[in-house]
């Protein structure tokens, strides 16, 4: 007895299994992480090392070359690169793809351990860090107003602390602060009244402010703890620091100098649309859900609106989770259409009854492919969802055939069980094949190598789970179904006539387009190498074609982004006054242009890429694109307005949708000698070749 009439014989506990089934790929659809374009592992990691002061030449000798050393030893190292500059170092990392993150990162720190042995002991802690696609900002939280610093500073702090408890975010990194501190006026004066030296003053400060533990005391009912408190918890505990006694007058630091409260001098500025800000760039971790993660965050935002001054703002921009929404609104409603307009041509060439038959099969391949890619632990984005689009018309072939075979079948008399039942029986193995035809061809893009492999993956891995789905619909439940509701269709007399002589090979009786259809068939049957030499000229003629006529190749196509990215470029010892006076005066430029929503930038220390000279970045936030140019036309329009600016490079950059991607041509120039006057003349050469050619930017 085959599976398909045990099924039918229990109908109900096959159906009920396919509802919890179909119950479960809701739920796993609602719970999937929801992004644009997937999470990617980058296999690259960054080291830092900050020496304030050091020279590039000795930056390279003291911290590069030894970390290089170290380095050298790791296990699926692919490539290393090293820059020293001005007061730093960053070494980055390029593992083979494949290499699991976690285990290159402890290498990497362990590396690190064992080099700073051989490096000067005046370093900072040098920071190493795993580059991947999560790491960029989701949303940006701004609070600004006319509120003291101080104000802001524990509004942020407060938001922070409750935006980094939210599941799945990695952090919410803090910018524009400023570190509260206590600055201490020395009097002079008093100083020599008191027959006091500036350094017994500084060593009475250096000692205070600690917690000593003196051990502990072991009595007959107990050891206990002792410790000497000496903890400064607020500036009256600074006030009362004993300078010097004599006898019994004890001098304060509040005798010989006046205390107050300050903040640290700035190393990054933040503004928003022109006011100084405070922000917090919300990262998400690896598979969390974004959309989640932004709603989760407008609910913290909009609880804390309800106890803040009223002369304080908090604003989200550069929501990321509003247009994921969108774009996976418009794709989920496009595989809707796709899925009717299916149903429609079903239920035209079939009769209504098969073809909603057939139709119910499309939902349910797609919920249960769901929850195959849920189990894989695979979330929902604009490449899983094109694997869906791309399924939808492939999907119904198998219980085409199956309703087509039965329907064929109760036209002859037999009963709507035996017929779905003999259906499934019959037409199980080309059912089959058919499927793994597919599957097989697909199969192979799930191993494309490299970041690219990584990204595209998910659109084979969704085609096969969904196909998968829907032989498991056509082979089990569509007979099922049949069974219950199935009715030959309502063939007329003449159809049958019709039918009977194409299967008796009585073409002449044929009428219509299926004797039009007979008539190339044989005639082509016919002659079938004339046919096979008119394919062949006709292939060829379209490779010709393309490759004369043809607009070319591009492996990733443009798309209309919803922000863009102004890099600011300097070189030299610029102070953080200076570095903002020049990213602001390029900021200000953009103000004069109607195409932006909200302009965000960030300057200093803190906001750069190292290796690429940054000395800050703005973020404009482009219009709905209903309601303004096109980006190209944008981006014309800022390089006019950005063209006179002098002492800085400007880059302009269009927010990357798809695979990640390095600049359109790189060139490297090394020389064989430790020669940096011979890589002087390689950059030359290069660089005059190049203005010769032009296009470059």
């Amino acid at each position: 007895m085959s599976i398909v009439k045990i099924a039918i014989g229990r109908t109900r506990v096959f159906l009920f299994s396919l509802f919890l089934c179909t119950i479960a790929g809701i739920m796993a659809y609602q719970g999937l992480p929801k992004e644009s374009f997937p999470d990617v592992n980058i296999p690259y990691i960054i080291t830092m090392v900050n020496y304030t002061g050091i020279s590039p030449e000795d930056g390279e000798r003291l911290i590069a070359k030894p970390l290089e050393k170290e380095f050298k030893t790791l296990d699926g190292l692919k490539e290393m690169t090293s820059k020293c500059y001005e007061g730093y170092c960053q070494i980055l990392l390029e593992f083979d793809v494949g290499t699991d993150p976690e285990i290159g990162l402890r290498q990497t720190k362990d590396a690190v351990d064992d080099a700073k042995q051989n490096m000067p002991k005046e370093i900072d802690e040098p920071i190493i860090k795993e580059i991947n696609t999560s790491e960029f900002a989701i949303a940006i939280v701004n609070i600004y107003g006319t509120a003291p610093e101080k104000t802001l500073m524990n509004i942020a702090e407060q938001l922070q602390d409750k935006i980094e408890l939210i599941p799945g975010v990695l952090e919410a990194e803090l910018g524009g602060e400023r570190t509260e501190q206590i600055e201490i006026l020395i009097d002079p004066a008093k100083l020599d009244s008191y027959k006091l030296s500036l350094s017994s003053v500084t060593s009475s400060l250096a000692s205070s402010n600690i917690l000593i533990p003196a051990g502990n005391i072991e009595t007959e009912k107990g050891s206990f703890p002792i410790k000497v408190p000496g903890l400064i918890m607020d500036v009256n505990d600074v006030l009362n620091l004993p300078i010097k006694a004599e006898g019994d007058a004890v001098i304060k630091l509040a005798d010989i100098a006046e205390i107050r409260r300050n903040f640290e001098n700035a190393s990054e500025y933040v503004r928003m649309n022109g006011a100084s800000s405070l922000s917090l760039e919300i990262k998400k971790k690896a598979g969390g859900n974004t959309i989640n993660i932004v709603k989760n965050v407008k609910k913290v935002i909009e609880e804390a609106k309800e106890i803040l001054p009223s002369n304080v703002v908090v604003k989200l921009t550069n929501d990321s989770a509003e247009k994921i929404d969108e774009n996976l609104v418009d794709l989920q409603n496009n595989v809707i259409s796709s899925v009717v307009l299916v149903i429609i041509c079903v239920v035209l060439m079939l009769g209504t009854r098969t073809g909603l038959l057939v139709g119910l099969s499309i939902p349910i391949s797609f919920l249960l492919g769901i929850l195959f890619l849920a189990s894989l632990g695979i979330g929902i984005n604009m490449v899983v969802l094109f694997g869906l689009i791309l399924a939808v018309g492939m999907l119904v072939d198998g219980a085409i055939v199956i309703t087509e075979y039965a329907d064929k079948k109760m036209t002859d008399g037999a009963s709507k069980v035996d017929a779905y039942a003999e259906a499934s029986d019959r037409m199980a193995m080309p059912v089959i094949a058919s499927t793994l035809t597919t599957l097989v061809a697909f199969a192979p893009l799930m191993f494309w190598p490299g970041i690219i492999g990584e990204f595209m993956k998910y659109l084979p891995i969704s085609v096969i789970c969904v196909l998968s789905a829907s032989l498991l619909v056509a082979l089990i439940f569509v007979p099922i179904f049949g069974a219950l509701f199935g009715k030959p269709g309502a063939v007329k007399e003449e159809e049958k006539v019709q039918i009977l002589a194409s299967e008796n090979g009585e073409y002449e009786k044929l009428k219509g387009y299926m004797k039009v259809y007979y008539k190339a068939l044989h005639y082509c049957l016919g002659r079938p190498w004339k046919v096979l030499g008119i394919v062949m000229i006709t292939l060829f003629l379209s490779f010709y074609t393309y490759s004369k006529f043809g607009v070319g190749v591009e492996f990733f196509p443009e798309s209309e982004p919803d922000f863009i990215n102004i890099n600011v470029h300097a070189r030299g010892n610029l102070s953080i006054d200076e570095k903002s006076k020049f990213v602001k005066q390029v900021e200000d430029l953009m103000y004069e242009l109607p195409y932006f929503e909200n302009i965000y930038s960030r300057s200093g220390a803190k906001s750069h890429n190292a290796s690429e000279d940054v000395i800050g970045y703005i973020q404009v936030e482009l219009l709905d694109w209903q309601e303004r140019p096109r980006a190209a036309y944008i981006i014309e329009k800022m390089e006019e307005k950005l063209a006179n600016v002098s002492g800085v490079i400007i880059e302009i950059l269009k927010e990357a949708k798809g695979p990640v991607s390095g600049k359109p041509i790189e060139l490297e120039i090394s020389a064989t000698e430790d020669s940096q006057q011979l890589l002087n003349n390689g950059y030359k050469y290069v660089e005059t070749a190049m203005n010769k050619i032009g296009g470059f930017i």
